[in-house]
């Protein structure tokens, strides 16, 4: 039992560590994600872009394909939702379109603008005259500088409650790093030890 626990703590750890560190502040997004900006006036610039610097360039095949897919969420003030392929979406003010490849992303808000997906392209079918565009490329790992919507497009890869371990992992190592001791390698032995206690009174009770 005792190796079974040590496993899962492992696999948490995992989890956490390949999904990045959401530990630095945060700022607004226009401020957070300036660095990043890039300038597109069409749904040809957009697609080159993400064709380029979002899809992973090398092909995978089998089990390992869906590292070559797209997927697009719509991320709202309040929420986060996939947005499904041929589906037309129209994005109000605050509302941001993200493509996600393997390690990138792509963010862009386009205010009134309608918007056509497929399967690695998009189609603007509206884009409204004297509306500025906000378009951004950046790293999966840099999406912890944003506000918490954008950094759980890091998870979105993730099955659910597997999303819920790395996020809980995440924020127990960050915890642990601020407060106790303020050294990754201790907070993960920490965090290891933690999980290993909580953990001891139910191996007890389903040994019995």
């Amino acid at each position: 039992m005792l190796h079974a626990r040590i496993n899962i703590c492992i696999i948490v750890l995992l989890s956490c560590l390949s999904s990045g560190h959401a530990w630095a502040q945060q700022q607004s997004p226009e401020e957070s994600l300036q660095p990043y900006h890039v300038t597109v006036q069409n749904d040809e610039d957009i697609n080159s872009i993400i064709k380029h610097q979002v899809i992973e360039s090398h092909n995978f095949f089998g089990l390992s394909s869906y590292y070559n897919s797209l997927r697009y969420l719509l991320i709202t003030p309040t929420s986060v939702r996939s947005i499904d392929l041929e589906q037309e979406v129209e994005l109000a003010e605050n509302e941001w379109l993200a493509a996600i490849g393997r390690f990138n992303v792509f963010l862009m808000q386009t205010p009134q603008s309608r918007i056509m997906f497929s399967e690695q392209s998009i189609s603007i079918i509206n884009w409204p005259d004297g509306i500025s565009n906000k378009a951004y490329v950046l790293s999966k790992n840099n999406l912890r500088i944003l506000p918490q919507r954008f950094n759980e497009i890091r998870y979105s890869h993730l099955w659910s409650p597997f999303a819920f371990l790395a996020r809980f992992a995440e924020a127990s190592l960050d915890f642990i790093y601020k407060n106790v001791v303020s050294h990754w390698g201790w907070a993960v032995v920490f965090f290891a030890i933690a999980i290993i206690i909580v953990l001891f009174p139910v191996g007890i009770m389903t040994t019995r």
